[in-house]
């Protein structure tokens, strides 16, 4: 099994970050597991961490106006999800529960930001590849919605 900084390496958010930022990055997260069929966070929830699946599979979901379930993605080794609240702070966009029994990483914002905050370089990384990252991480709830 790969190190949490390998794992990172592997990450589009991380990888312009060199093998010091990575590690330290790393660093600042602890584990999670979750048993299949547990509830992670629900649509709407306070934000602030996200999540690095190590393994397992995770269901993210919305509800429609109709009040029903739509699947917006299946979270696989090696993806990350729940990173729009690192950058804005916000609610929850969607639902999150584990299909399978899960290990991941887990990274909080204020941990995130102080760590950008020391480290002006791996900020310009983040940006950087955020502003690239985000807007097709937005489409692609409204891709499955219509």
């Amino acid at each position: 099994m790969p190190t949490d900084a390998e794992l990172l390496r592997e990450i589009p958010l991380f990888q312009t970050m060199d093998d010091d930022e990575r590690a330290a990055v790393a660093a600042l997260t602890e584990e999670a597991h979750f048993a299949a069929g547990e509830r992670l966070f629900h649509e709407h929830d306070i934000g602030g961490i996200c999540y690095v699946l190590r393994q397992g599979r995770i269901e993210l979901s919305v509800v429609d106006e109709s009040g029903e379930k739509l699947v917006v993605d299946v979270v696989e080794p090696g993806e990350l999800f729940g990173e729009l609240s690192l950058f804005d702070g916000g609610n929850r966009s969607a639902g999150a529960v584990a299909l399978t029994d899960v290990d991941a990483l887990v990274l909080e914002r204020d941990e995130f930001l102080d760590f950008l905050r020391r480290k002006p370089d791996a900020a310009l990384d983040v940006l950087v590849r955020h502003r690239l990252v985000r807007p097709v991480a937005r489409l692609r709830p409204i891709a499955v919605l219509h």
